[in-house]
């Protein structure tokens, strides 16, 4: 079967194989966890700056020593990884 003169809109609304049993495909409004990922992220990133500044307080204030661990840890999550 050659797809290549099918129209890309049709190709779209072609699923490459069935649903599992019980399950409507769904292509106009498909299911979204985009507000699950949200959710997670406005609760722990705070957290993680918290966590972050407690750890470079203790090193900077209650132990005189920061080392190379500070250093990437206080790093580390400003890039985002």
């Amino acid at each position: 079967m050659d797809l290549s003169k099918v129209p890309k809109e049709v190709l779209d609304r072609i699923p490459l194989q069935p649903p599992p049993p019980g399950v409507v495909s769904n292509f106009e409004h498909p299911v979204s966890r985009a507000a699950e990922v949200q959710i997670t992220t406005y609760v722990f990133l705070p957290l993680m700056v918290i966590f972050v500044l407690l750890r470079l307080y203790t090193r900077l204030k209650i132990t005189p020593k920061f080392g190379a661990d500070d250093c990437k840890a206080s790093i580390h999550p400003s890039v985002g990884a």
